[in-house]
């Protein structure tokens, strides 16, 4: 162990002999510039990437960079003069290489006409653009840039001549008139927006190529002329209070219509020629781009529409509730009314020809469409502000919207998403199966009896039966000894979901009866008479008629329209059971669907009308 001892000593004072050695008779070695490290990298790209520039690259090891701070430069290389011989103009040694490196570190896209670049040998470069063309002092800059570090390298054919005065044509200057209109009080007849700061950029950044921030300016009295050298221009906008964005999309001074017919004031941003959820704006603000370098646009000026901000107030748990259910009850009013003329049934009865069904159809297309954007509002407002303690108000918005959804495609045969693209069936009925999984116990029911509803309109009769049966099995609901009292109270075991009070009356879109003419209908469709016949007579007996020997199609389609009238529920199944409706013009099977409202499919290709409009 002593022995080891002594080792370790040795090695630790033959250590500090070294290290004093080091400090007190060894040369002060300085670090290298940030310069020289940045020349060496760039020697290194040249040695290993471009040929035929070692004269170049002779020339550059001599140059002294050992003061210049400047890590980041811009080299333009010189190709060998070969068996040529240069001229004294044309001369590389250290003092005309130092015209050959520029100060700072330049992209390709960010050498624009008319600038100028100090090298660091005190010289000025003059970079002029003609077309894809770019020169420096006169000299084309052959090929893309190399990055070496955090400098760029270019390729020139010759050496680089000293010069006083850009010898270049004269730079072109490109004048962009912006105009900012205020959109707040009227669409119609805007007003010049004064005092808004505009960020102007030069490049595509668009085409993922940099783009260089130019300026800020204060545009007075609604409009600016920007002057600028490089063929694409980028700007934001900005003034405290305003915006150019409306609920994620671009303000324009035009109503156009959207997806689902309505007309609004934003732009198409992706050219489609329809409007959509993808002409959204990513983030809070929009980028405008002018670009003359594809098509002459020059003298036209960049019309921007702002509105004032209106400061937002979170509800109250119950003031978002209110605003919804009167969403719902327009709703619920507007299916009964619908089906009334529609069926020839109810107080409207009579009023009605189907020769007007396309007005009919885009009023109703738009309340529904309408009543599903408010459930979406009220849904995130709801989770945002009251994730908990609105979880029972949360269940009845998910399953009106789902009733919403339905309806609609019974009445169109699609169901389009805020994308205006229509919604699988599949995706339908998946989502009204995990709405039956995971909400409350009656709201799970009611979404039961949509799903039942949704697989009839398909002809999926079996999954008819099997979603009605659990309804029927459970025992929890029981058709009524009055059938017309229903509507004048707003609980009763027929109600599977309702309740909405529409005058001295009640809207009940979801009642047991269906349920039971639903089991009688799928009983029928897969031969099951016995089990068709017993469900309806159930029903005959519940509105104290005799029962019926055997059940047909036309005495269940009667059936329907003794039970059905004032639920909404009705339209639907005169297509089923290819019934003649007794309403003016009405022609079977044109008109068992309704027509897809005209400003739709013009604002969606891809939608396909109905067969027969």
């Amino acid at each position: 162990m002593k022995k080891l001892f002594c080792v370790w000593a040795g090695c630790l004072c033959l250590l500090a002999f070294a290290a004093c050695t080091d400090d007190e008779g060894g040369p002060d070695v300085p670090p290298p510039s940030k310069a020289e490290e940045s020349v060496k990298e760039i020697i290194d790209a040249l040695e290993s990437q471009v040929d035929d520039v070692s004269d170049f690259v002779d020339a550059l090891k001599t140059v002294d960079v050992a003061d210049l701070q400047e890590d980041r430069l811009t080299v333009f290389a010189v190709r060998d003069a070969g068996a040529t011989v240069r001229s004294a103009s044309d001369v590389l040694d250290s003092v005309s290489v130092r015209r050959h490196i520029a100060k700072g570190s330049y992209s390709k896209s960010q050498l624009s006409d008319g600038q100028k670049l100090e090298s660091i040998g005190g010289d000025t470069l003059y970079i002029s653009v003609d077309g894809t063309d770019v020169y420096v002092n006169g000299v084309l800059i052959e090929g893309e840039g190399i990055q070496a570090g955090n400098s760029y390298i270019y390729v020139v054919p010759r050496v680089l001549p000293e010069q006083e005065v850009p010898d270049v044509p004269s730079v072109h200057t490109y004048e962009t008139v912006v105009r900012v209109l205020d959109i707040t009080a009227d669409i119609e007849n805007p007003v010049p927006l004064d005092s808004v700061l505009i960020r102007t950029m030069e490049g595509d950044s668009l085409d993922n190529m940099e783009f260089v921030p130019t300026d800020e300016l204060l545009i007075r009295g609604g409009e600016i002329v920007i002057r600028h050298t490089d063929p694409v221009l980028e700007f934001q906008l900005s003034k405290p209070g305003y915006s150019e964005l409306e609920n994620g999309y671009l303000l324009i001074p035009e109503y156009v219509p959207f997806y689902d017919g309505t007309l609004v004031p934003y732009a198409d941003l992706n050219g489609d020629g329809r409007l959509d959820m993808n002409d959204r704006v990513n983030g809070d603000v929009h980028t405008y781009r002018v670009d003359y370098s594809t098509f002459s646009t020059e003298g036209q000026p960049q019309i921007c529409c702002m509105k004032q901000v209106q400061t937002a107030t979170i509800p109250s748990m119950d003031e978002v509730v209110t605003a919804w259910n009167g969403h719902l009850l327009s709703y619920l009013r507007s299916t009964v009314t619908v089906e009334s003329l529609l069926c020839g049934a109810g107080d409207a009865a009579g009023s009605f020809d189907y020769q007007d069904v396309a007005g009919l159809s885009d009023t109703f297309w738009k309340e529904a469409y309408g009543t599903l954007a408010a459930a979406a509002d009220a849904l995130e407002q709801l989770t945002t502000h009251y994730p908990a303690e609105s979880y029972d108000r949360q269940a009845s918005i998910l399953l009106a919207a789902a009733l919403v959804r339905t309806q609609l495609y019974g009445y169109y045969n699609v169901f389009l998403t805020p994308d205006a693209e229509p919604y699988p069936f599949g995706a339908l009925t998946d989502d009204l199966n995990y709405l039956e999984q995971t909400l409350p116990a009656d709201e799970a029911r009611a979404a039961c009896l949509l799903a039942a509803k949704m697989y009839a309109y398909n002809g999926q009769w079996a999954e008819v039966q099997d979603c009605t049966r659990r309804l029927i099995d459970e025992g929890r609901y029981s058709l009524s000894a009055d059938p017309a009292s229903v509507f004048t109270q707003a609980a009763g075991t027929e109600i599977i979901w309702g309740g909405v009070q529409v005058g001295s009356l009640y809207v009940h879109p979801l009642l047991y009866r269906e349920a039971v003419l639903l089991y009688a209908l799928s009983s029928m469709q897969l031969g099951d008479m016995m089990r068709a016949t017993d469900s309806a007579n159930q029903l005959l007996a519940a509105y104290g008629q005799s029962p019926m020997d055997y059940i047909s199609a036309s005495s269940l389609l009667e059936l329907c329209r003794m039970a059905l009238p004032g639920t909404g529920a009705l339209y639907p199944y005169y297509r089923l059971l290819e019934g003649q409706i007794d309403v003016p013009g009405f022609s079977a099977p044109k008109n068992y669907y309704l027509p897809i409202p005209v400003s739709v499919m013009a604002s969606n290709p891809s939608i396909l009308q109905n067969p027969g409009y």
